[in-house]
């Protein structure tokens, strides 16, 4: 074997290396969550859910597969944005999950749950920003699950569908609260059946935390009702423009 053979067998041999080098980095990038023969994937924190568009953005479709929203994910906290001057530091920018060339093919099921400070920069492709850029005979099921009556004529299934961004703002507010109302209600229900299957004394010992649990629940709708109000008022004023 001449000098020439020899340098060209060592060429194609580094090179074979270094591709089986990028292949192993490449399985190594991806996130602890996601394993190709999976068919389903649960997603529960916002380091998650932007994985997740950084693999369907890379080359993963999800063809075939069921991607679940597991619980409530805050990808930015946008407490007192109205009051924000300037630059805001700290706001990580979404990047939707999708592209022409790499739109997302399965199943997304939010069950009912709400991915919220969404914050994205839109420049002259605006128009396919969102939480998905680009889909391709995908399904999005329950992404945000709720009812709310603007008016007669405007009823909101999603919080894509609201124009005002503070009526965005204090419907998230109103939906958290809705939620933490459900969670005190269901437990006054059970403190009142255990005051009525509990003896002279216990219920002596019961009432007092029932009276005020039922302040607190009747204090939570009326703020319910409050909120309600002005999330109508802020959404009719922009719509008015």
């Amino acid at each position: 074997m001449n000098r020439n053979t020899i340098i060209r067998l060592i060429i194609v041999c580094r090179f074979a290396l270094l591709s089986l080098v990028s292949y192993a980095n490449t399985s190594q990038d991806n996130p602890a969550w996601y394993k190709e023969t999976d068919n389903m994937y649960l997603l529960s924190t916002a380091t998650q859910l932007r994985e997740f568009a950084t693999l369907v953005n890379g080359g993963v479709t999800f063809e075939g597969k069921t991607v679940r929203l597991e619980n409530e994910i805050v990808l930015n906290d946008t407490t007192g944005w109205k009051t924000w001057e300037g630059i805001v530091t700290g706001i990580r920018q979404w990047t939707p999950a999708g592209t022409k060339n790499t739109p997302f093919k399965g199943i997304f099921d939010g069950q009912g749950h709400t991915v919220s400070g969404l914050y994205i920069s839109t420049g002259a492709n605006g128009f396919y920003q969102g939480l998905f850029g680009f889909v391709d005979n995908a399904k999005k099921e329950k992404v945000i699950d709720f009812e709310f009556i603007v008016d007669d004529q405007h009823t909101y299934y999603s919080l894509n569908e609201f124009k005002s961004i503070h009526a965005r703002e204090v419907f998230t507010a109103y939906k958290q609260l809705e939620r933490d109302y459900q969670q005190q209600t269901e437990k006054l229900n059970q403190q009142r059946e255990q005051y009525a299957h509990t003896h002279k004394e216990g219920q002596t010992k019961l009432a007092p935390g029932i009276l005020d649990l039922e302040k607190r629940v009747h204090e939570m709708s009326e703020e319910l009702d409050r909120l309600a109000v002005n999330v109508r008022y802020e959404e009719k004023n922009i719509t008015k423009k």
